[in-house]
């Protein structure tokens, strides 16, 4: 899955069915069923000292020359990107890179294995609660252990992090991958959905647009990316008098039911996605305005 790349913010109903969003988790998730449960009970946490930039060293992992030695984290990296390759084993490779994790807790490679894997099977999994746990537990463990200052254990971070936790001082990290590497789709793509994140960021957003059009073009039957674009077009509408224009709303309707269209049957946020669709439809149908909510008797 691109998980939760985006978190509903909210999702009116009834009336009016339309969500806008800030990016939690990644877009959609593609979900096929693997048995989450088996996975161990995750190691006692460790107490981050770089959590979401809190403290006012709290990006200095975003800034950091990559001057380290880069070669075990390519080496792992390529080495778990064929082990999960097949849709056999999967789970029992994080949980062999989990127990190593944990009888490791100080060493930057040992948590790098665990977080890679953990990113690498969340594309696959149906269990969003359990995966979710995972992931944050191997986000603390990145951050708990001394930074290697290497590229790939930022980008990891980078990709794990923005997924989770977005926010807009993480462009500057997404830029520099993207500087390194241009055809780096996942970095790519968490990198559109930060420029969401700005507040008031109608400059971000719309240079998020070719962004998105180039992951479309690099894999057009991907989803995820329309997804975003549909929600590059929910933000832009004129929401003055709850008034929305008819280009942004048929353009977000027609990346939505290209999204629908491509993702798998049992996608986690298809029903979601759907809904935003029927509440667009009812939008256009009332004039390209939201339809009054109706009052209950205690609301009067």
């Amino acid at each position: 899955m691109t998980i939760k790349m985006h978190f509903w913010e909210h999702l009116l109903n009834v009336s009016c069915c339309i969500f806008i969003s800030t990016l939690f988790f990644g877009a959609v998730v593609l979900a096929k069923a693997d048995q989450l449960e088996e996975l161990a009970v995750k190691p006692p946490p460790l107490t981050a000292y770089y959590r979401t930039g809190v403290t006012p060293d709290g990006w200095v992992w975003a800034d950091e020359k990559w001057s380290g030695d880069n070669a075990p984290y390519a080496e792992i990296r390529s080495r778990i990107d064929s082990q999960m390759c097949g849709g056999a084993g999967k789970v029992q490779a994080l949980l062999n890179f989990q127990a190593v994790a944990a009888s490791r807790p100080h060493d930057p490679e040992a948590q790098f294995g665990y977080a890679y894997a953990a990113w690498k099977i969340h594309e696959s999994v149906n269990n969003l609660a359990k995966i979710l746990d995972v992931l944050e537990d191997s986000l603390d463990r990145l951050e708990s252990v001394p930074s290697p200052h290497t590229y790939d254990f930022v980008r990891l971070r980078f990709l794990i992090q923005s997924a989770l936790m977005p926010k807009p001082e993480m462009l500057s990290v997404g830029k520099r991958l993207l500087d390194k590497d241009p055809n780096d789709l996942e970095v790519k793509y968490r990198f559109a959905s930060l420029l969401m994140t700005v507040p008031d960021g109608a400059r971000e957003k719309a240079l998020a647009l070719p962004v998105i059009d180039q992951l479309i073009k690099a894999e057009p039957a991907d989803p995820n990316p329309y997804y975003l674009r549909g929600l590059v077009y929910i933000d832009s509408c004129n929401k003055n008098n709850n008034t929305y224009t008819k280009p942004d709303v048929d353009a977000a309707e027609t990346a939505f039911n290209k999204y629908i269209e491509l993702a798998p049957a049992n996608d986690y946020w298809k029903p979601g996605v759907q809904q935003v669709i029927d509440g667009l439809e009812r939008i256009k149908a009332n004039g390209y305005k939201l339809p009054d909510i109706p009052q209950h008797d205690s609301d009067k």
